[in-house]
Order: structure tokens, then sequence, then C-alpha cells
């Protein structure tokens, strides 16, 4: 079964830099973001970080480089953090709780 979670990123001096990725979507939060992707007719660009994402940037049980999809970076979330944070990244899974439209 394949699972897709967000890559996520913050911006910071005007660069994009990776800080974690989501727990696996729910079947509605999914749909949700492949909507708003499509309404707003996101592309597949050039990727920002490397492709594959190294596993060391995915988490700490990650062997193997993570593929993903890259997008325009459009999209803005709110997610639920724990406190571990270090090396510049989430050090858990984050949770998507709302895609942000009002935020640019």
């Amino acid at each position: 079964m394949l699972r897709h979670t967000l890559l996520l990123g913050r911006y910071r001096a005007g660069r994009l830099s990776y800080v974690g990725r989501t727990t696996a979507l729910s079947a509605s939060a999914g749909a949700e973001v492949a909507q708003f992707l499509a309404m707003r007719r996101v592309t597949v660009s050039n990727p920002i970080w490397p492709s594959p994402l190294p596993a060391r940037w995915v988490g700490f049980h990650q062997t193997e480089p993570l593929i993903y999809l890259p997008v325009t970076p459009l999209l803005v979330v709110e997610v639920l953090a724990d406190r571990a944070f270090e090396h510049g990244r989430h050090r858990h899974s984050l949770r998507l709780v709302r895609i942000r439209p009002d935020v640019a």
C-alpha cells in the first residue's frame, strides 16, 4: 500500500529548507491536497532538495532514500509538532491539521 505524506519546508533567509514530513495522510486529506494542487495548476518542478531525498534527512529509522514528486512550493499547511527539533529538522513526523489557503 502506498502511503502519501507531505514533505515540508520553511523559508529561511529566502531559501526553502526541508524541515520534516507529515505522518501518512488520510484518504480525505490526500484528496484535499490533490484538489488544492489541481485547482492552482501546481506543476512538477525541478527539485529544490536532492532527489531522492537522502535517508538521513527523512528520519532516524529510514534506511533508504525517499523518492518524491517535487511540485511548485505554493501549499501552506498547519501542522502539529512535538518539540524535538535538531539539525534544522523536526525529529518526528508532523500531523497535518489543515491546508491554509489564507496564508501566502
